[in-house]
Protein backbone atom coordinates (compact mmCIF):
# COMPACT_ATOMS: atom_id res chain seq x y z
CA UNK A 1 0.00 0.00 0.00
CA UNK A 2 3.05 1.87 0.61
CA UNK A 3 3.72 1.69 -2.38
CA UNK A 4 1.24 2.45 -4.24
CA UNK A 5 0.88 5.45 -2.47
CA UNK A 6 4.27 6.37 -3.57
CA UNK A 7 3.51 5.64 -7.47
CA UNK A 8 -0.15 7.31 -7.51
CA UNK A 9 1.97 10.31 -5.52
CA UNK A 10 4.61 10.07 -8.54
CA UNK A 11 2.38 9.79 -10.99
CA UNK A 12 0.16 13.11 -9.92
CA UNK A 13 3.29 14.85 -10.06
CA UNK A 14 4.19 13.97 -13.54
CA UNK A 15 0.88 14.56 -14.69
CA UNK A 16 1.04 17.87 -12.95
CA UNK A 17 4.13 18.94 -14.76
CA UNK A 18 2.99 17.05 -18.02
CA UNK A 19 0.38 19.79 -17.95
CA UNK A 20 2.43 22.59 -17.26
CA UNK A 21 4.65 22.08 -19.94
CA UNK A 22 1.42 21.43 -22.65
CA UNK A 23 0.20 24.46 -21.06
CA UNK A 24 3.73 26.16 -22.22
CA UNK A 25 3.66 24.34 -25.35
CA UNK A 26 0.16 26.15 -26.18
CA UNK A 27 1.40 29.24 -25.15
CA UNK A 28 4.69 28.72 -27.37
CA UNK A 29 2.45 27.41 -30.56
CA UNK A 30 0.16 30.52 -29.92
CA UNK A 31 3.41 32.64 -31.22
CA UNK A 32 4.43 30.64 -33.80
CA UNK A 33 1.99 28.81 -36.69
CA UNK A 34 4.26 26.48 -38.43
CA UNK A 35 3.45 23.25 -39.33
CA UNK A 36 6.93 21.68 -38.13
CA UNK A 37 6.24 23.56 -34.77
CA UNK A 38 2.85 21.57 -34.65
CA UNK A 39 4.91 18.13 -35.40
CA UNK A 40 7.52 18.46 -32.88
CA UNK A 41 4.46 19.59 -30.43
CA UNK A 42 2.77 16.13 -31.31
CA UNK A 43 5.90 14.07 -30.65
CA UNK A 44 6.45 15.86 -27.35
CA UNK A 45 3.15 15.20 -26.28
CA UNK A 46 3.15 11.23 -27.45
CA UNK A 47 6.63 11.06 -25.90
CA UNK A 48 5.13 12.35 -22.42
CA UNK A 49 2.48 10.18 -22.96
CA UNK A 50 4.56 6.97 -23.35
CA UNK A 51 6.46 8.03 -20.44
CA UNK A 52 3.84 8.03 -18.11
CA UNK A 53 2.08 5.25 -19.44
CA UNK A 54 5.36 2.61 -19.19
CA UNK A 55 5.40 3.71 -15.34
CA UNK A 56 3.24 1.17 -14.45
CA UNK A 57 3.16 -1.56 -16.62
CA UNK A 58 -0.44 -3.53 -17.43
CA UNK A 59 -1.20 -5.87 -14.63
CA UNK A 60 -1.62 -9.03 -15.65
CA UNK A 61 -2.53 -12.42 -13.67
CA UNK A 62 0.56 -13.29 -11.72
CA UNK A 63 -1.17 -15.96 -9.12
CA UNK A 64 0.85 -18.38 -10.57
CA UNK A 65 4.22 -16.69 -9.58
CA UNK A 66 2.78 -15.41 -6.55
CA UNK A 67 2.14 -19.23 -6.07
CA UNK A 68 5.36 -19.92 -6.81
CA UNK A 69 7.03 -17.71 -4.94
CA UNK A 70 5.23 -18.49 -1.72
CA UNK A 71 6.40 -22.09 -1.79
CA UNK A 72 10.04 -20.99 -2.15
CA UNK A 73 12.64 -21.56 0.29
CA UNK A 74 13.65 -17.85 0.17
CA UNK A 75 10.05 -17.13 1.93
CA UNK A 76 10.46 -19.80 4.14
CA UNK A 77 14.28 -18.14 5.46
CA UNK A 78 12.32 -15.04 5.65
CA UNK A 79 9.25 -16.60 8.13
CA UNK A 80 12.06 -18.35 10.31
CA UNK A 81 13.64 -15.01 10.37
CA UNK A 82 10.29 -13.44 11.28
CA UNK A 83 9.41 -15.83 14.02
CA UNK A 84 13.10 -15.80 15.29
CA UNK A 85 12.41 -11.26 15.48
CA UNK A 86 8.92 -11.81 17.33
CA UNK A 87 10.57 -14.65 20.09
CA UNK A 88 13.66 -12.47 20.69
CA UNK A 89 11.72 -8.62 20.68
CA UNK A 90 8.32 -10.46 22.27
CA UNK A 91 6.24 -8.96 19.16
CA UNK A 92 3.34 -10.71 17.95
CA UNK A 93 3.96 -12.87 14.62
CA UNK A 94 1.99 -9.35 12.57
CA UNK A 95 4.19 -7.06 14.28
CA UNK A 96 7.48 -9.13 13.47
CA UNK A 97 6.56 -9.40 9.84
CA UNK A 98 5.07 -5.63 9.62
CA UNK A 99 8.52 -4.63 10.97
CA UNK A 100 10.12 -6.97 8.72
CA UNK A 101 8.89 -5.97 5.54
CA UNK A 102 8.69 -2.00 6.33
CA UNK A 103 12.88 -2.51 6.62
CA UNK A 104 13.09 -4.01 3.25
CA UNK A 105 10.88 -1.15 1.82
CA UNK A 106 12.66 1.69 3.54
CA UNK A 107 16.25 -0.32 2.50
CA UNK A 108 14.88 -0.44 -1.03
CA UNK A 109 13.42 3.07 -1.42
CA UNK A 110 16.81 4.49 -0.28
CA UNK A 111 18.55 2.47 -2.50
CA UNK A 112 16.14 3.25 -5.15
CA UNK A 113 16.78 6.99 -4.60
CA UNK A 114 20.71 6.76 -4.28
CA UNK A 115 20.53 4.71 -8.20
CA UNK A 116 18.65 7.91 -8.55
CA UNK A 117 20.52 10.41 -7.49
CA UNK A 118 23.90 8.45 -9.36
CA UNK A 119 22.12 8.64 -12.73
CA UNK A 120 20.71 12.19 -12.81
CA UNK A 121 24.53 13.36 -11.30
CA UNK A 122 26.38 10.88 -14.01
CA UNK A 123 24.12 13.02 -16.75
CA UNK A 124 24.71 16.45 -15.33
CA UNK A 125 28.49 15.74 -15.37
Amino acid sequence: MYQNSELHLELNTAEIKMNELNSLMHKAELRKSKPQEEMTRDWISAFNTSILTTLNPRTKDRSHELSKLMQSPELASLLVGAQHLADSQGLTMEEATDRLIRTFREMDAIWNQIIIERGLKSIVE
